[in-house]
């Protein structure tokens, strides 16, 4: 599991190009999406001192003069933004054939990551879909749980809130090891697609699913230490980004870097996580091998 971890480590460095390909591609997509939103602001409350007054703080205030005043033009940016989700999700799928296929040679050059995001963003989207429904149930029955337990969603149907908040942390573990279990799941399962070049996704998520259970405690292991550092970097952003107020120019630039940072980080985690798994997943076939000769 270290191990697999540490080469993670390597994988992303000796990617470093992919790191910055994948960056630089995320950040062309979020300003192509946020056009309409800038021109929404810049025809309503662009010229507004209210929006210099709620950079310190969320205002409520501010914001519910806002949606009184463009309400219609604001809804119709937010039935907008979910194309540009639909949009980002199949951007999401395709550039993963390149990610994948870049760790399964270990080394990055343009025309694998291309050749990659086309040749396996079918069999990639079959996967993604499958997956999305099975997280969506899952939700859907915690949801479905809990509130049937709470009779219903608010505090006020139990018989304190203490009962409430502790019917919660029956309900959330029991979600998040799911959920969690269901993502590895379907990272080994992509994994094993490329890896093998296989086209059946049924196939595909059985052999994982084996994989998964006969090595739970390695893979879940490495999953949780991918985790933490994501964590880590999360608490480094929050911290720096709690010690400046955006009240001049060079504050908001300084928060603007850091928030690139976290978009960074978040890419960086994203290879880590791929390449060390890739890499574990590796280790495991290797024993194998050796344990049936």
């Amino acid at each position: 599991m270290l191990n697999a971890y540490i080469q993670g480590w390597k994988k992303l460095f000796r990617c470093g190009k992919m790191w910055v390909l994948l960056y630089l591609l995320n950040l062309l997509f979020a300003m192509f999406s946020v056009v309409p939103f800038y021109g929404l602001l810049g025809d309503t409350v662009g010229h507004s001192l209210g929006i210099n007054e709620s950079l310190n703080a969320f205002d409520y205030i501010i914001l519910n003069d806002f949606l009184n005043e463009y309400g219609k033009q604001f809804y119709v940016f937010l039935d907008t933004s979910i194309g540009f989700l639909v949009l980002f999700f199949i951007f999401s799928i395709f550039l993963m054939g390149g990610i994948l296929a870049i760790l399964k040679v270990g080394r990055f050059d343009f025309a694998s990551f291309w050749q990659g995001c086309s040749k396996y963003f079918g069999r990639l989207c079959r996967l993604s879909l499958c997956f999305l429904l099975v997280q969506g149930i899952i939700f859907g029955l915690a949801y479905f749980v809990f509130v049937k337990i709470n009779n219903g969603f608010s505090p006020i149907n139990v018989e304190s809130d203490q009962q409430f908040v502790d019917n919660f942390w029956i309900v959330a573990p029991i979600y998040l090891f799911l959920a969690i279990f269901f993502f590895m799941l379907q990272d080994y399962s992509k994994i094993l697609m490329v890896q093998e070049e296989r086209r059946g996704v049924l196939k595909a998520v059985r052999d994982a699913f084996r994989l998964l259970i006969k090595n739970f405690l390695h893979i879940f292991g490495l999953y949780v230490l991918n985790i933490f550092t994501f964590l880590l970097c999360f608490t480094i952003y929050y911290y720096l980004n709690h010690l400046f107020r955006p009240n001049t120019a060079f504050t908001v630039f300084l928060l603007l870097l850091l928030g690139q940072f976290l978009i960074l980080a978040r890419i960086g985690v994203k290879l880590l996580n791929l390449g060390s798994a890739t890499s574990l997943l590796r280790k495991i076939k290797e024993q194998n091998t050796h344990e049936e000769s």
